[in-house]
């Protein structure tokens, strides 16, 4: 391998109290020092969008400038106002021994239904970065393109379940005259989504899993990212915070 790439979602609380952006990537070289990374690896660059960080490594054998040319980074903010950065992609890209890569780190919109939004932002960011040949966009100038980051597509176990079940109206009529409790039925079918989910995990049926997943969905559908390959998917989801955890915050919020 010639190199690596990094991208991390870190919070801005170092920031908030005085530290530092080169402060902060001081502080993960550190981290890379201890683990011997250091050692075997340059950094090609290093770009920041608010909260994103985007690291681009590659063997001491291979010299900047010489091995490694055309090194750019760039930014796209696909957050509020489109612009602010809090979410978004970090882009760079540079050719090495005469092979064009480029690497993209993004955090795109979370919930579970805000998918077409997640497209969009995928979108978003390979129509406004422009690199190289201003004319034609990223996929079509390099020869391997890397997509990392935190892309927040789910897993649609329960794809009927109305994402707007509850938000206004509590009840609404049935066939029979009788008012059904809509925030129950929205709870239950939440209930049998994550069973369902837990389950599939517990028996390690990733391949069960994955065809629930919406980003390969989507690029099935060809949606997005077309022409991109995954690896092989043989561990369980993921998620920033496990199901105790939140309840716990929430009681301890209601609380307050």
């Amino acid at each position: 391998g010639m190199g690596a790439a990094a991208g991390y979602a870190i919070s801005d609380y170092a920031e908030k109290q005085g530290k530092s952006r080169e402060h902060i990537f001081a502080k993960i070289w550190m981290v890379l020092e201890d683990q011997k990374v250091a050692k075997e690896y340059n950094i090609v660059c290093k770009a920041t969008l608010l909260e994103m960080r985007l690291i681009v490594f590659a063997k001491r054998r291979y010299e900047l400038e010489k091995d490694i040319t055309d090194v750019e980074a760039l930014t796209q903010g696909t957050g509020i106002a489109d612009r602010l950065g809090n979410k978004g992609g970090i882009v760079a890209k540079m050719k090495i021994s005469g092979t064009t890569l480029c690497f993209v780190s993004c955090h795109l919109a979370a919930h579970q239904d805000q998918i077409e939004d997640r497209n969009f932002d995928v979108r978003d960011i390979l129509k406004n970065v422009r690199m190289g040949n201003k004319e034609l966009d990223l996929c079509m100038q390099m020869d391997h393109m890397f997509w990392m980051g935190d892309l927040n597509y789910r897993l649609d176990i329960e794809p009927a379940v109305d994402p707007t079940l509850g938000n206004l109206k509590l009840t609404k009529p049935t066939e029979d005259g009788s008012n059904r409790n809509l925030k129950q039925d929205k709870a239950e079918a939440l209930s049998s989504a994550w069973e369902t989910c837990t389950d599939l995990i517990q028996n390690e049926r990733w391949a069960k899993l994955w065809t629930l997943d919406q980003l390969q969905l989507q690029i099935q559908a060809g949606q997005l990212l077309n022409g991109f390959q995954e690896g092989e998917k043989n561990f369980p989801p993921t998620f920033k915070l496990n199901r105790p955890e939140m309840k716990k915050k929430k009681k301890k919020k209601k609380k307050k």
